[in-house]
């Protein structure tokens, strides 16, 4: 089993409602992460973290310090940003099935 963690990807939801990507974020191209994601299935890679060093320190210091992940999440406007995403999300679902 292989895991993938993209995190932001030039075809990413967020793009879909004209919004950016976090302070701090990598954005990856969407051949590159579809290039990972195989070689990492070729080669049977447990993980593949396609957003470099920082996102890695940063999830492995969250899962030690959850109120600082949940402080550096709101610093970055990630909470914001998923806030958004699934409001926008639901009104374009809702508009659908009217």
């Amino acid at each position: 089993m292989t895991v993938v963690c993209p995190v932001y990807t030039k075809a990413g939801i967020f793009l879909k409602f004209g919004l950016g990507a976090p302070k701090l974020a990598r954005v990856s191209e969407s051949k590159a992460v579809a290039i990972a994601v195989v070689e990492a299935i070729k080669k049977n890679k447990a993980e593949v973290m396609l957003d470099g060093i920082l996102t890695r320190l940063l999830f492995s210091n969250m899962q030690l310090f959850p109120e600082l992940g949940d402080a550096i999440y709101r610093w970055i406007g990630l909470t914001n940003l998923n806030l958004t995403c699934a409001e926008n999300q639901m009104r374009a679902e809702k508009h659908l099935h009217n």
